[in-house]
């Protein structure tokens, strides 16, 4: 006959749930990991929130813009529209990278450092400002920073 006991263990950084297999015969335990604890924390989380909020604000403000200045409403199929369209594609894709890291896809953390890295590329390129260019580099840095230890519950 098997029975089974659990124990959790808590530390630094992770919570571990451990399940002994107790053989009833010989009164030999077997330990082994069962599962761990996903703790996304509250620096990321806040983190995750911003770019939801930062990503969709801006792509409201881009659908106003498209519908109510003229301008915008003849650029179309120009070299300018590639800009304007890439730049919402972008946005887009950001929110759905954020929306997907809150459910801990890695998919989405790659996708998000591309856009950091495509950023800072297109900003190099169109070089204004050092400021321009240290934004999505500290975007970026963040984002590692904050999912380095939890790197291990991604899927």
């Amino acid at each position: 006959m098997i029975c089974f006991e659990s124990q959790t263990i808590k530390t630094m950084f992770r919570t571990f749930y451990f399940r002994y297999t107790v053989c009833m015969k010989t009164k030999k335990k077997e330990k082994y990991i069962l599962t761990q604890e996903k703790e996304r924390g509250v620096l990321l989380t806040l983190w995750l929130l911003f770019l939801l909020i930062v990503y969709t604000l801006s792509i409201g403000r881009f659908i106003y813009l498209f519908f109510e200045t003229e301008p915008l409403k003849g650029v179309v199929f120009s070299a300018a529209a590639l800009v304007i369209w890439g730049s919402f594609l972008a946005r887009v894709v950001g929110l759905v990278c954020a929306i997907f890291l809150l459910k801990w896809k890695k998919w989405a953390l790659w996708g998000m450092l591309a856009l950091y890295g495509i950023a800072v590329l297109l900003n190099v390129i169109d070089y204004t400002n050092v400021y321009i260019v240290i934004g999505p580099l500290v975007g970026a840095v963040i984002t590692v920073l904050l999912v380095r230890k939890k790197w291990i519950f991604f899927e």
